[in-house]
């Protein structure tokens, strides 16, 4: 695996901007930073990019896990690993959670599964007892 690369002044600067300050426009960054409002967007679309990721941390993305009811429209995931070349699938929330069965309907659980709030249901199957 190859040495993470550190981030480029300007990258650092937004970086930087979006850690200490409350949540701004596009503009306004826009405007902290002198440059224009697609400078913004182009500069944090690239920060979130796989690519980005792979390239500056180190790691390789093998797998896209998709969530949300968004991705159950017909081809949605379809669309998703063309569009990044890498396998996706669709995360169940709920894969591996334990659940009280007497305590839940599980059945319903698992019909609402794919538009859970998934941040919540992951960092909580994080949770070890």
């Amino acid at each position: 695996m190859s040495e993470p690369r550190r981030l480029s002044a300007s990258d650092r600067k937004v970086v930087d901007l979006l850690m200490v300050q409350s949540p701004q426009e596009i503009n306004e960054l826009g405007e902290r930073l002198g440059v224009t409002a697609t400078a913004v967007r182009q500069r944090l679309g690239r920060l979130m990019s796989m690519d980005y990721v792979e390239h500056n941390e180190g790691v390789t993305v093998t797998e896209i896990l998709l969530s949300g009811g968004g991705v159950l429209a017909p081809g949605a995931a379809e669309y998703i690993e063309q569009s990044v070349a890498r396998p996706t699938r669709l995360w169940n929330p709920l894969e591996g959670l334990r659940v009280d069965v007497d305590r839940l309907d599980v059945e319903e659980l698992e019909a609402w599964a794919p538009s859970l709030v998934v941040v919540a249901v992951g960092l909580a199957s994080r949770v070890r007892t």
